[in-house]
C-alpha cells in the first residue's frame, strides 16, 4: 500500500491489486477442483452401490426361488429351469451371453447403462450325493458403461434336481 509524505495511505498499487487478483485466482481454482474430484467421487461411489444392490437383487431372487421350487427341471452352466413355487409353471432363468432373462423377458436395472455380462450355475455337491438336496450356486457379474463392475453369487439348496443338462441343453 502507496503511502503520502504525511503517513496517510493512498490506496493499493496495481502491483499489489494484480497479485491479489492472482492469489485469489489459484485458491479458488484449488477449491473448485477439489469440489470436482470429491463430486466425481461420490457419483461413482453411487454406480457402484446400485450396480453392486442390482447384482445382489437378482442373485438373491434366484436363489430364493431354487429353495422355494418343489422341482428343478434342468439346468445348465447358464440357464435353469424350475417350477414355479407355488404353482405349475415352470419358471426360466437364462443367460444369452448379452442379456439376462426370465420367462424370455429381459431383466430391467434401475442403471440403464447397467449389464450382465456373466452368470453361472455349478452344483457343489457334483460327485458328493446327498440326502438333503443338490447345492446350486449362482453367480452373476455385471458391468456399467463407465466401467464399474460388479459381483455377486448365492448358494442354494434344491430339494430335487433332475440333473444338469449337456452341451447342447437337453
Amino acid at each position: 500500500m502507496n503511502q503520502s509524505q504525511n503517513g496517510h495511505s493512498r490506496g493499493f498499487s496495481l502491483v499489489e491489486l494484480v497479485v491479489a487478483i492472482v492469489m485469489s485466482t489459484l485458491v479458488l481454482g484449488a477449491v473448485f477442483s477439489a469440489w470436482i474430484l470429491v463430486n466425481r467421487h461420490t457419483i461413482s461411489g453411487k454406480r457402484k452401490a446400485i450396480l453392486q444392490a442390482e447384482a445382489d437383487r437378482i442373485v438373491r431372487s434366484i436363489a430364493l426361488q431354487i429353495r422355494a421350487t418343489p422341482a428343478v427341471v434342468v439346468w445348465t452352466d447358464q440357464s435353469i429351469t424350475m417350477i414355479a413355487p407355488g404353482s405349475n409353471d415352470t419358471l426360466v432363468w437364462a443367460f444369452d451371453g448379452d442379456s439376462l432373462a426370465r420367462n424370455d423377458t429381459a431383466i430391467r436395472f434401475i442403471s440403464p447403462s447397467a449389464r450382465v455380462t456373466d452368470f453361472r450355475i455349478a452344483d457343489l455337491t457334483e460327485g458328493n450325493p446327498s440326502s438333503r438336496g443338490t447345492l446350486l450356486s449362482v453367480s452373476l457379474t455385471m458391468q456399467d458403461d463407465f466401467g464399474d463392475e460388479s459381483r455377486a453369487s448365492m448358494q442354494a439348496a434344491a430339494m430335487r434336481v433332475a440333473g444338469k443338462a449337456n452341451e447342447s441343453g437337453q
